[in-house]
């Protein structure tokens, strides 16, 4: 059972690769489709997993906010009181889910990109309990 399902539009993929590494560095088990094996059913992996996660972090952007299986899934967690949504881009959430707080990760950046700015801050507040 993942601890955490990430939920995101595909042109997104290496900016939630950053995401996906931070929680996996806190000691998360994190899901999300890279991790589907080759030769699987993607709607039955996505779906078990879904199911399983004990939260469901949405990554809202540009993109995200258009994609039904993003929304849908949104849905899926919210129904089941585990949503966790996350904003990469100033973005209009999908109606339904603007009135749940929602983290702001646009001035995000990981540890590597930050060591790469020169910038040694190790205060990934939004992640950490």
């Amino acid at each position: 059972m993942p601890d955490v399902f990430i939920s995101y539009g595909r042109q997104d993929r290496e900016r939630v690769r950053a995401i996906a590494e931070a929680l996996e560095a806190e000691g998360l088990d994190v899901w999300w489709d890279p991790k589907i094996p080759p030769g699987s059913a993607f709607r039955t992996e996505t779906g078990r997993a879904l199911n399983e996660a004990k939260a469901v972090v949405v990554v809202w952007s540009e993109y995200s906010v258009t994609r039904h299986f993003v929304i849908d899934e949104a849905e899926d967690a919210l129904k089941r009181g585990v949503l966790f949504p996350t904003l990469i881009d100033v973005v209009d959430v999908p109606l339904g889910f603007r009135q749940i707080q929602t983290v702001d990760l646009t001035r995000w950046r990981s540890k590597s990109e930050k060591l790469a700015e020169g910038n040694k801050d190790e205060s990934d507040s939004a992640f950490r309990s």
